[in-house]
């Protein structure tokens, strides 16, 4: 993967470092979007709850909710940007694609309301989870490879979100390729790309 990174942004760790990637993948320089970012994903989880219900049990909704209401003072780690919860909500919120990169998982994240059709520009968050404790945003060289659609996704969305899918399936398909190419050169490794 290294090779298709173009640049790197790592942003203040306070545990608003998820909130503030994506606010400044989305276009904040000034690094306040932390907290519109918060408040729209609240948004998006209550307008939407009935879909987010057939994803996640509803103490894991009561945890979202709580994490995403804005907060004036110190962050607990009960309120850090969660993978994939707060990615699935992100990705509808802001009509986006949310790529996830760690050494734990790797996972794209398509709105699940919006047709890749009506989306008349595609955004791309790329979101890397460093050290088991921060995230940084990544950009990425035009159509580099991305991982497989997040499964519940694929298992939940209607037919009209899944318009997403062709337009990058040729990346998913090279992401799984490379990946396959490398596990098969160390086959005792359990290795994400």
């Amino acid at each position: 993967m290294h090779g298709f990174i173009t640049g790197m942004k790592n942003l203040l760790g306070n545990g608003n470092c998820g909130y503030r990637v994506i606010a400044h993948q989305l276009g904040d320089n000034d690094d306040k979007g932390w907290k519109a970012i918060r408040k729209d994903m609240l948004c998006e989880l209550d307008n939407n709850l009935s879909f987010y219900e057939k994803l996640w049990p509803d103490d894991e909704i009561k945890k979202m909710r709580n994490r995403n209401k804005y907060s004036t003072g110190e962050i607990t780690e009960e309120e850090w940007f969660v993978m994939p919860e707060d990615a699935q909500v992100a990705a509808q919120a802001f009509r986006s694609v949310v790529v996830f990169i760690s050494d734990l998982d790797n996972i794209t994240f398509f709105p699940h309301q919006t047709s890749a059709l009506v989306a008349c520009h595609h955004r791309v968050i790329v979101i890397a989870f460093v050290n088991r404790n921060h995230f940084i945003g990544l950009n990425l060289e035009p159509n580099a490879p991305i991982p497989p659609p997040y499964y519940l996704w694929v298992r939940h969305s209607p037919v009209e979100a899944k318009s997403w899918l062709p337009t990058y399936e040729g990346r998913i398909t090279e992401w799984r390729r490379i990946r396959n190419i490398i596990q098969n050169a160390n086959p005792d490794d359990d290795i994400n790309v």
